[in-house]
């Protein structure tokens, strides 16, 4: 068993559970609807945020298992991409979370979820 992705998946599984929490805690307080965009109404617009918001706890559920599937099988030729193709994505999500806080580098000591985000790109790529 390759406990450096057990770990990496256990985060990802930790982050999915932290963000369906401050879903709940953020998206109950949203108006129930919101004024209308150019992509529908104020309901249409806020059941796409509940949806994007959940849509990413399931991806973050998701990518937790596999690694933890992948974790407990022995090393193949295909692993190593899979994995390698999980940290990558998870980079890409630290690059744009500080790309967006470019303006106010101070956002990112607030909620520090690319922390996280870090270890599990490193085990992964550690292990691929």
């Amino acid at each position: 068993m390759n406990v450096g992705l057990v770990v990496a998946g256990s985060l990802c599984l930790v982050l999915a559970g932290g963000h369906t929490l401050v879903g709940r805690l953020v998206l109950d307080r949203l108006p129930r609807n919101f004024q209308p965009t150019r992509f529908g109404d104020g309901a249409y617009t806020r059941g796409l945020l509940v949806f994007t918001w959940y849509a990413l706890s399931l991806m973050l559920t998701t990518t937790g298992l596999v690694l933890i599937a992948l974790a407990q099988r022995e090393p193949a030729d295909g692993r190593g991409a899979v994995v390698f193709l999980v940290g990558a994505a998870y980079a890409a999500a630290v690059l744009l979370l500080a790309w967006m806080s470019r303006k106010r580098p101070s956002d990112l000591l607030r909620i520090p979820v690319w922390a996280p985000l870090i270890v599990v790109i490193v085990l992964c790529w550690l292990n691929t």
